[in-house]
């Protein structure tokens, strides 16, 4: 049986994602035991003969390869959902890498209703240098001790998929959306948090290196035109998953949610 489908979806990546790979072939954990699915998506050659070729390299790895040439990092996480074998998901970019215990880290204190929070560490591209005072990793040091984890203290790693395990079973029915360009993740993981019963923080050796590239999609500057549409949309998707089912969904957590939109679309700069 497998535990972990690990999903990267991945657009014209160059060299990153064989350093992404690498890092999970290096993985203490059984290799029976995982699943990596590979989403290239919107683009073919010749980023789809190297990564076979590395597959290839690999035979002990159980890998899923898929091309599409519909693009969109929702569509290809989607994708990658539909095909997961696993109990649980965790998502991985791929530019990013993780540290050798990840995914045994992770599951240590995985159940079908609990969400596993990693650590992490930031760094900018071409640099050695990590940076001690990432957002996620100070939330996450800010967590330890705690007899129970919430969603409203542990918010700002919910930004997003990655950084965590998740049970399968609290995804059934819920995609990310293809129609957002901007906060579809955060709206993803608020749409599934009707779902978890409980929080936990996976030993600190579970390490999720997030690399940060200039002129990504994540640092490169909106027009504020476009800043203004992409607010709406977020706040509209946001209100209508929240009224649909009021009581499932924590009330603070929505109105976090409805800040950060605020924070990181209308007030950037």
């Amino acid at each position: 049986m497998i535990d972990i489908s690990i999903i990267i979806p991945t657009y014209q990546p160059g060299n990153y994602i064989f350093h992404c790979l690498n890092s999970i072939s290096a993985q203490q954990l059984c290799k029976k035991r995982f699943e990596i699915i590979i989403i290239l998506n919107g683009c073919n050659e010749p980023w789809a003969g190297k990564i076979k070729e590395w597959i290839n390299e690999h035979s002990d790895l159980n890998i899923i390869f898929i091309q599409t040439d519909n693009s969109g990092v929702s569509n290809a996480r989607n994708i990658g959902i539909n095909h997961a074998n696993g109990q649980y998901i965790t998502f991985i970019d791929d530019d990013d890498y993780i540290s050798e215990t990840y995914l045994s880290d992770l599951l240590l204190y995985s159940d079908k209703h609990t969400i596993v929070l990693s650590n992490s560490y930031s760094f900018r591209d071409g640099e050695s240098v990590f940076d001690e005072n990432y957002p996620l990793r100070k939330c996450f040091f800010s967590l330890k001790g705690q007899s129970k984890i919430g969603i409203v203290r542990s918010r700002s790693i919910f930004n997003g998929p990655c950084m965590k395990l998740i049970p399968k079973k609290l995804t059934e029915g819920i995609l990310f959306s293809p129609n957002l360009k901007n906060g579809e993740d955060s709206l993803y993981m608020f749409e599934i948090s009707k779902n978890i019963k409980n929080i936990r923080l996976a030993p600190e050796t579970a390490v999720y290196y997030r690399r940060f590239r200039n002129n990504s999609a994540t640092t490169c500057k909106k027009s504020i035109s476009y800043r203004l549409k992409s607010s709406a949309m977020l706040f509209y998707s946001y209100t209508r998953v929240y009224l649909n089912a009021p009581f499932k969904y924590n009330l603070l957590f929505y109105l976090s949610r409805i800040a950060a939109t605020v924070k990181g679309h209308l007030l950037a700069k």
